[in-house]
């Protein structure tokens, strides 16, 4: 019985001190940004494979790639190490959200 108390306790202090709603939203939108950078990868291998674009363009547009990344990660939400292994376990096993050449 104590242990409920305490459990719901516990749970109280801590969603009064984080808006996890706001946090939620935070991973959420900072998860759009990275799929379109994503896509954007994903369209400059297409024009360079159909030499579309020179080196200069390929170039400057990698490096602006770059700088959104950058950007997006500097502005993202921190997650904890349980999340982080449970991402990764995901992309390592079940090969969620990778591409290949074929």
């Amino acid at each position: 019985m104590y242990s409920v108390i305490y459990t719901s306790f516990g749970v109280t202090i801590y969603a009064k001190d984080y808006d996890l709603g706001k946090i939620a939203k935070s991973h959420a939108d900072t998860a759009v940004k990275m799929w379109s950078i994503r896509e954007s990868y994903l369209s400059l291998l297409t024009d360079i494979k159909l030499n579309n674009l020179t080196l200069n363009q390929i170039q400057a547009k990698r490096d602006e790639l770059q700088n959104q990344l950058a950007s997006v990660y500097q502005n993202a939400p921190r997650t904890n190490s349980k999340a982080y292994d449970k991402a990764s376990q995901a992309l390592k096993s079940n090969e969620e959200m990778t591409f290949s050449d074929e």
